[in-house]
């Protein structure tokens, strides 16, 4: 009996597209042939997935099996056109493949790296080393001690074979991978075949990669190294490609491209007492920041030009919310109660509630708390002062 394939992901029958995606992400890359994966085990995460996402492939499979799908699909899928799709044109190649080898797609190396929102400030170098198949030198990349290569017969040079079923009234084609030559399109003698590489042309080889993320670098942005990848039977070099994730931030938030925002908390002396407050930045710098009214805490204080900066010279704004830290507890002394009444300058004679009332009153006001994130106000600056330190 075939595997299920809501094994084959590691999902429930009654995963959602998102837990599809999630599960064939993290295996694709995990067991993409160029990152040192099975093939088979590549194509079967990739056929898996294919159905499954698909609603209606997806609900034959669920009522009728398997061989139910594959009649109606006209044969399996490429697994890299499925990667290719999902991951994007950019991770890998766009190139389309046909019936000459010469021609075959480029696939690139990809690989992710993870960092900081102090590196994304600032800029930094990352040094890698990776696993890459390099053209074997014993050779020169022919994969025979001769350099001389026979076109497979049963193929053609194509690498792949084509099979055509009669299903009724249709004709049903398929095509898979040559069985002769494991779809390279060619042929080695094995007393011609290169010792060093084993006919393989490449020969796995540490490669160490110096990674430069420029200031401001955007979550899933692709750096590529053009001709760093691995050496191909057709005698091309793939790309590598990097994509850049970012680490979230404690206090520090990217609003967008260039702009940030940064959470502080503050005492509740230094509030009422107008405290000019330290925030380490994400350069490691001090900035000093002082207002001349009371700070609100349910509004936006905007720096100027100390948001995100860019190699083009280009500078964002930085964003200071500020979180009050209240004490535990307060010294109830009535002389203590008078004078801060006093420094407030409020008038507190309404305020005279009965002890069983303020469960009361707590619990309505609670009912009443809205938190809408778009209705925040921004002060401009007006009435700020900053200097960095």
């Amino acid at each position: 009996m075939p595997e299920s394939l809501y094994n084959i992901l590691g999902v429930n029958k009654n995963a959602d597209k998102n837990e599809l995606k999630k599960s064939y992400r993290k295996l694709a890359l995990k067991h993409h042939p160029d990152r040192g994966g099975n093939k088979d085990i590549f194509q079967k995460i990739t056929d898996a997935y294919e159905i499954l996402n698909d609603d209606n492939k997806r609900k034959i499979y669920d009522m009728h099996g398997i061989e139910a799908v594959r009649q109606g699909m006209g044969g399996p899928n490429d697994a890299n056109d499925v990667f290719s799709s999902f991951f994007g044109n950019s991770n890998f190649m766009n190139m389309n493949m046909n019936n000459n080898q010469n021609n075959q797609r480029k696939e690139a190396l990809v690989d992710e790296i993870i960092i900081t929102m102090e590196q994304v400030y600032t800029g930094c170098t990352i040094n890698k080393q990776y696993n890459i198949n390099c053209k074997c030198n014993k050779c020169n990349g022919t994969g025979s001690k001769t350099g001389k290569c026979t076109t497979c017969n049963k193929c053609k040079g194509s690498g792949v074979q084509t099979t055509v079923r009669r299903m009724g009234p249709m004709i049903q084609q398929m095509q898979t991978m040559c069985s002769s030559c494991k779809g390279k399109g060619e042929i080695i003698n094995d007393k011609d075949r290169c010792k060093y590489c084993n006919g393989k042309k490449a020969v796995l080889t540490k490669k160490n990669i110096e990674i430069k993320i420029n200031p401001g670098v955007q979550e899933d942005e692709k750096i590529i190294f053009e001709n760093n990848g691995h050496y191909k039977s057709d005698k091309s070099i793939s790309d590598l490609v990097i994509i850049v994730k970012i680490k979230e931030h404690e206090k520090y938030k990217r609003i967008n491209k260039s702009d940030i925002m940064v959470y502080h908390n503050i005492s509740l002396i230094d509030l009422l007492t107008y405290s000019t407050q330290k925030i380490k930045h994400l350069n490691n710098k001090d900035i000093y920041f002082s207002s001349s009214s009371l700070i609100d805490p349910e509004k936006s204080y905007k720096l100027v030009n100390y948001g995100l900066q860019f190699n083009n010279g280009n500078t964002g704004d930085l964003y200071i919310k500020f979180k009050i830290d209240f004490p535990n507890n307060l010294n109830t002394n009535n002389n203590y109660k008078n004078t801060l009444k006093e420094i407030l300058n409020q008038d507190y004679s309404n305020y005279n509630i009965k002890e069983e009332n303020i469960k009361l009153l707590i619990e309505d006001f609670d009912e009443d708390i809205q938190d809408d994130d778009n209705d925040e106000d921004v002060m401009d600056g007006n009435g700020v002062q900053c200097q960095q330190q």
